[in-house]
């Protein structure tokens, strides 16, 4: 019983020390959500994986236990040690090797999909990221930079694998009052980025573990005046992970949100707003609301900080059954290669 207690508060420590893998949390799986859209989507693989492997542990449990077993009246270890050696039979002690063996080689498949063919993050290992970015860029928040005004996006869902690849096309507009001689871009630290560009532009700053660009301008955008960004970002899902990191790439229902999407200028984003997060990663108090005064502020609507009013077309490719819903107006839909293509619009 004592034993008992001691793993159960041991493992309530474990959230404190940052050890998140599942293969040390007795009877852990990767968090999961039930819907009536995708079933257990993309966190059966997990599931299963790690029941598989919490059951071989309590088997080698049950034959360890079976050995130690008391049959009658013992006094002490010395005892038990030595009723163990008399219950240690050939066929025992082949149970034993072989539960050791799967153990070993279940536990190596785990980490082969979770350390390797993936990344492997705490639950705070985003929060770091978004600290690290704060950090180092926050100070280029308010620096002078292009608006988008027009959008083209072209998104291949491949809901059955869970990858996504989504090349884009902006125009931006200098509307500020000042020329403007290079262009700083974020981008999803969780994404691939194959491609960013800008006309007549070279890269001269790039961090994409955290997913902070600058492109200098062979000449500066003077007020008024556009040019255009293309990029190319992927995302591609392989084997489990211990948690699942993109929960809204899915099998049947994909959602994607306008944050994967790289963004002109400084994130706001992607602030960390915890307390407790931004103390432990030495950030100063969070600001919900900038003051009323605050000029710069102003300067930028809530909800697209790097644009205003934008036109937007949007090309959907997914496979044959399933359907794709974007902004705007259906304006074309056919089909290709075994695939189906969306083209929306906004009027």
């Amino acid at each position: 019983a004592a034993l008992i207690v001691f793993v159960l508060v041991l493992q309530n420590k474990f959230d404190d020390w940052e050890l998140m893998h599942n293969l040390y949390r007795f009877a852990e799986v990767p968090r999961y959500i039930y819907s009536d859209l995708y079933q257990f989507g993309p966190y059966s693989a997990g599931i299963l994986n790690f029941k598989i492997y919490c059951l071989i542990f309590c088997g080698l449990l049950c034959i360890i236990g079976s050995v130690f077993w008391v049959r009658g009246k013992t006094f002490g270890i010395k005892d038990r040690l030595s009723l163990a050696r008399k219950n240690l039979t050939a066929k025992t002690a082949i149970a034993f090797m072989v539960a050791v063996f799967c153990l070993v080689t279940m536990g190596s498949w785990i980490y082969y999909n979770t350390n390797i063919l993936n990344k492997y993050h705490t639950k705070y290992e985003m929060n770091k990221i978004n600290a690290a970015y704060e950090k180092l860029y926050k100070k280029t928040e308010f620096i002078p930079q292009p608006k988008v005004t027009d959008i083209k996006l072209a998104v291949d869902l491949y809901p059955e694998a869970r990858n996504v690849d989504i090349s884009g096309k902006y125009l931006i507009k200098n509307k500020t009052e000042i020329s403007i001689d290079s262009v700083r871009i974020t981008t999803h630290p969780a994404w691939t980025v194959e491609d960013l560009k800008i006309t007549d532009g070279e890269t001269i700053f790039e961090d994409s573990k955290i997913g902070y660009w600058i492109i200098r301008l062979e000449d500066a955008l003077q007020p008024g005046d556009s040019t255009q960004l293309s990029f190319k970002i992927r995302l591609v899902s392989q084997g489990f992970e211990n948690y699942i990191s993109q929960k809204r790439i899915l099998q049947n229902g994909t959602f994607l949100e306008y944050d994967i999407r790289p963004h002109i200028g400084y994130n706001n984003h992607r602030t960390v707003e915890s307390k407790k997060e931004r103390i432990k990663n030495g950030l100063s108090p969070y600001v919900d609301f900038p003051l009323m005064d605050d000029l710069k502020a102003r300067m930028r609507n809530y909800i697209g900080f790097d644009s205003d009013w934008v036109m937007l077309q949007t090309t959907i490719s997914t496979s044959s059954d399933q359907i794709a819903i974007a902004p705007g107006s259906l304006k074309k839909e056919w089909q290709e290669n075994g695939r189906r293509y969306f083209q929306y619009q906004l009027d």
